[in-house]
């Protein structure tokens, strides 16, 4: 089994639908996933919102929302624990590793710049992304 959690600031869900041309990969891989239509956050931004969703914890409970603390339990610390292999991938500066979002993975990449066309190590953000999902679900890329 695989998890993949795809989590994506500020998109409207007016914008996201399974029959939008607009997000091809992200209908695919919700063809086989998990559709949460009741999904709330705690705040208004990514800060305050967050910390709550990799850990579901309240932001209060562990000093607020200025960093994610290294006491508060994280869903990549769990599945590493449980014997899943970790990978992130963030083009936010609010979710960086300096933030304490790194806690848990095995490969933490962050990315500065333009997702679709930069290429550090051969691929950009966004195809790097790509190769990893295809890779866990056994899909050709």
């Amino acid at each position: 089994m695989n998890v993949l959690l795809v989590t994506i600031d500020s998109l409207r869900a007016d914008r996201v639908s399974a029959d939008s041309e607009l997000t091809p990969e992200i209908n695919a891989i919700a063809e086989s996933g998990i559709d949460c239509q009741q999904a709330v956050t705690h705040g208004h931004g990514t800060p305050v919102a967050f910390p709550s969703i990799l850990s579901g914890t309240y932001p209060m409970l562990y000093g607020g929302c200025s960093a994610l603390s290294p006491r508060r339990p994280v869903l990549a610390r769990r599945l590493q624990n449980g014997g899943y292999d970790t990978v992130a991938f963030t083009s936010n500066p609010h979710l960086f590793e300096k933030y304490g979002y790194g806690v848990g993975f095995d490969e933490f990449n962050e990315y500065r710049g333009d997702v679709e066309n930069n290429s550090g190590g051969g691929h950009s953000l966004l195809e790097r992304t790509r190769l990893a999902v295809s890779s866990m679900f056994g899909q050709e890329s």
